[in-house]
């Protein structure tokens, strides 16, 4: 891992190994590098989760890197459009 400072910014290059940021709470964020890709580990209360995320640096999308439950996608789906609505009613619109 090579560290390097940029101005106020912290430059951390060829961390294949990966770091890990924690809270004072316990949370914590896992970051390492891939082939040509980041990947980051979300751990609330310092719990893993296998809550994994992988950048993809042609779009610049965050994924998810586990499979997905269709039918708790589209529930998902559902229940965020309706507190949408909701949220559009309360502010009058």
């Amino acid at each position: 891992m090579k560290l390097s400072s940029e101005g106020s910014t912290t430059v951390l290059e060829e961390v294949y190994s990966g770091v890990l940021m924690r809270t004072d709470e316990g949370n914590e964020i896992g970051i390492c590098m891939r082939d040509d890709t980041l990947e980051i580990n979300v751990c609330p209360g310092g719990t893993d989760t296998e809550n994994w995320w992988r950048v993809n640096m042609q779009t610049g999308r965050i994924e998810c890197m586990q499979e997905v439950d269709e039918d708790e996608l589209r529930a998902l789906r559902r229940r965020l459009k309706s507190i949408a609505k909701r949220r559009g009613k309360d502010d009058g619109r």
